[in-house]
């Protein structure tokens, strides 16, 4: 086996979590003329002067190259954007549903559930839509956020397509769906499927019970599943993979103001 992963250099944010130890690296500057040796020289000097300061701002140099990251981010989705992504800037509504479940799932476990595939990050390579997230590249940024914060990816794919995938949150509190702006509170020793997406020529309920049935039913106190508001499930399949209650959440925003999100229960 490998005896090291080298996750090579950078300050993102899936490194910290996976790495175990850190190594700072020497960089030669090779100077041609006297002009040249000063510069890098000032240069040093000023970041060395930088580097002692920021304490005192209660920040250092990771944090200031991970604000650098989310600002690149920030500009290169400015390439992709939308219609309907200038509409959300100025108002956003957005609903999701929260079910709880009792018990395990119900339903007749499929001899296709063996092709699941846990933390395959392969599979995300074969996204090829514009929905939920407008390029690969945007998902494969948001699967490296959602690693570095411990949660699980269930995934499968066929003839070189993504089918379909979703996210498992570690025992926590909170969960923040991607297309939601806000985080939801938990209770304690909680889980939750959420991020479910379905390719089109796929068969919905069918992947969703796929992933459902990969959630493990003794590690937590609490399960849940997080769906879109405009996939609420319908009452018998409710029944039948065992969900007892369902709330709902409806977020408003206008420009950056934003009103707490409000809570109503869904009758089952």
């Amino acid at each position: 086996g490998f005896e090291l992963l080298d996750l090579t250099p950078g300050t993102d944010a899936y490194k910290e979590y996976f790495a175990n130890t850190t190594q700072l690296l020497a960089r030669p500057t090779i100077c041609f003329s006297a002009a040249s040796y000063y510069s890098v020289t000032a240069k040093n000097t000023a970041i060395n002067l930088l580097n002692k300061s920021l304490p005192l701002f209660k920040t250092d140099l990771i944090s200031l190259a991970n604000r650098k990251n989310e600002l690149q981010k920030w500009f290169g989705k400015l390439k992709h954007i939308r219609p309907s992504d200038i509409k959300d800037f100025f108002f956003l509504k957005k609903s999701v549903l929260l079910y709880a479940f009792e018990q395990p799932v119900n339903g007749v476990q499929s001899p296709s559930t063996a092709n699941v595939h846990s933390q395959s990050y392969k599979d995300l390579m074969l996204f090829r839509e514009t929905q939920p997230f407008p390029n690969r590249r945007a998902l494969l940024q948001d699967a490296l956020e959602k690693f570095s914060t411990g949660d699980a990816l269930l995934s499968a794919a066929s003839d070189r397509q993504l089918s379909w995938f979703a996210w498992q949150t570690k025992p926590q509190q909170t969960v923040k769906p991607s297309r939601f702006p806000q985080s939801i509170e938990l209770e304690e020793k909680s889980t939750v499927l959420y991020d479910f997406y379905c390719h089109d020529g796929q068969p919905f309920f069918e992947n969703l019970e796929r992933a459902i049935e990969r959630i493990p039913s003794g590690e937590y106190d609490h399960r849940y599943l997080c769906l879109e508001a405009k996939h609420q499930l319908p009452l018998e399949k409710a029944k039948e993979w065992g969900l007892v209650s369902a709330k709902k959440w409806t977020c408003l925003r206008v420009l950056y103001f934003y009103k707490k999100s409000q809570q109503e229960t869904v009758q089952l």
